[in-house]
C-alpha cells in the first residue's frame, strides 16, 4: 500500500526573479495587458511571506504566513488583520510555538486558523476559531490533516478539511481523506478519488475534485468530482477528460477548474447549466490560485485573468526586483483584491519581505 500526503500547498508561493456532449469549447484568445497594477501597501523588514488571504468584507480581512531568522524559522502565528483602515499583526492566545499551515472564513465572525504545534517530534494540529470577539482553541481529531489550501469554512458550524490520498498498487485505486466539523464533532469520510481540490459555497454545496484510474499514482487519469449536498456525497457529472488533478473554486452557481492535459493548459467552465472548456494561452503566467472575480470570470494566478469574453494579462508591479506571490482574494463587493507574498526593492537587499498589495482601489 503506498500512502500519499494530500494537496498541502505548505508555502505556496509564485516566484519570479528579476522580475464530450456536455463540454462546449472555447479556443484561447489573444490577451491584453490590463492598465490596472498590483501595489504594495505593507511590507516587514523580516525575512518572509505571506501566504494565504482571506477577505470577508471592505473592513475585514486577514493574511497569514511565517518568517525566518536567517533560515531558521521562527515558530510564531504571523497574522495580520485589516481594519477597514490599517494592517495590523494579531496575536492569538494560546498558540505559543503554533505556524500557521492555513487560513479560512465564512464571516468576519467565523474565522478559522489552522496550524501545527512546532514540537519538534509530531508537529500536530492546533486550530483556532475567532467569533468576532476573542479566540477559541478547537478540540481537534489526532493526525488532523491541514495545509494552505485544504480548508473551506462554508457556515458558522461547518468546516471541510482535504486531506491524504491512499492508493493501492497496481494498477493503483485511490481514497481520498475528508473531515467534517459540524459543530459539535469531527466526522471522516473517504471519497473514490485521488483528491486535488475542494471548494464550498454553502453547507449544502461543497465539491471536492481529483482523478480516478490513473495508470501511475503521481499520473494523470479521468477528472472527477464528487459533491456534498447536505446530506451526502454523490459524484458530480464531469466531460471525460484525461488530465492532472485540478484546482477548483466556486462562485454561486458557478464552478471553475484549472488544469492541464496533453501538455495543455485549460479551464472547465460550470455556468449552472453546462461545461465550457477554455483554452489558456501558453504566453500567460498562470502559476497560483484560482479566484473568482464576481462578475462571470476568473483569475488563474495573480497575473491571468479570464474576463468572460477574452484574457487580460496583468503586469509585475513596479520596482521589485524579486517577488514570490501568495494567495490572493477578492474583496466581496468590490473590484479590488487583496494579495500576500514575499518581495524585495533592491538588489542589495539579501532577504525578501513579508509583503501585502492590493489590486484596485484600496477598500
Amino acid at each position: 500500500m503506498t500512502v500519499m500526503s494530500g494537496r498541502r500547498w505548505t508555502r505556496m508561493m509564485v516566484v519570479i526573479l528579476g522580475c464530450a456532449g456536455l463540454l462546449a469549447a472555447v479556443p484561447p484568445r489573444a490577451q491584453a495587458s490590463s492598465a490596472a497594477q498590483w501595489r504594495i501597501v505593507y511590507q516587514n523588514r523580516q525575512n518572509g511571506i505571506f501566504d494565504t488571504v482571506v477577505a470577508n468584507s471592505r473592513a475585514d480581512a486577514w493574511a497569514a504566513g511565517v518568517v525566518y531568522h536567517g533560515e531558521t524559522l521562527i515558530p510564531v502565528p504571523y497574522l495580520f488583520r485589516w481594519s477597514g483602515r490599517a494592517w495590523r499583526q494579531v496575536t492569538v492566545p494560546g498558540a505559543k510555538n503554533v505556524v500557521i499551515e492555513g487560513l479560512a472564513a465564512s464571516s468576519a465572525r467565523n474565522v478559522w486558523l489552522f496550524g501545527q504545534l512546532q514540537d519538534g517530534a509530531l508537529f500536530p494540529a492546533k486550530v483556532f476559531r475567532w467569533d468576532g470577539a476573542r479566540w477559541h482553541e478547537m478540540v481537534v481529531p489526532p493526525n488532523l490533516p491541514i495545509g494552505v489550501g485544504n480548508e473551506v469554512v462554508p457556515g458558522l458550524a461547518d468546516v471541510w478539511i482535504l486531506g491524504g490520498t491512499t492508493c493501492i498498487p497496481g494498477p493503483p485505486r485511490c481514497t481520498s481523506d475528508l473531515r467534517h466539523w459540524n459543530g459539535t464533532a469531527w466526522k471522516r469520510y473517504t471519497l473514490p478519488i485521488t483528491g486535488s481540490g475542494i471548494a464550498a459555497v454553502s453547507r449544502t454545496d461543497v465539491w471536492v475534485v481529483g482523478v480516478t484510474g490513473q495508470s501511475t499514482v503521481d499520473g494523470p487519469g479521468r477528472i472527477a468530482a464528487f459533491r456534498w449536498n447536505g446530506i451526502r456525497w454523490v459524484p458530480a457529472k464531469l466531460p471525460r477528460i484525461t488530465a492532472h488533478g485540478p484546482s477548483i473554486v466556486m462562485s454561486g452557481s458557478q464552478v471553475w477548474l484549472d488544469t492541464t492535459g496533453g501538455g495543455t493548459q485549460f479551464l472547465l467552465h460550470w455556468n449552472g447549466s453546462r461545461w465550457q472548456r477554455i483554452g489558456v494561452p501558453a504566453s500567460l503566467f498562470t502559476g497560483g490560485p484560482l479566484v473568482p472575480d464576481g462578475r462571470g470570470g476568473v483569475w488563474v494566478g495573480p497575473f491571468a485573468h479570464w474576463t468572460g469574453r477574452a484574457w487580460q494579462s496583468v503586469d509585475i508591479p513596479a520596482k521589485i526586483v524579486n517577488l514570490g506571490m501568495g494567495g490572493f482574494a477578492r474583496v466581496p463587493g468590490t473590484s479590488s483584491y487583496w494579495a500576500g507574498a514575499t518581495a524585495n526593492e533592491s538588489v542589495n537587499d539579501p532577504v525578501t519581505h513579508p509583503t501585502l498589495l492590493v489590486y484596485g482601489p484600496v477598500p
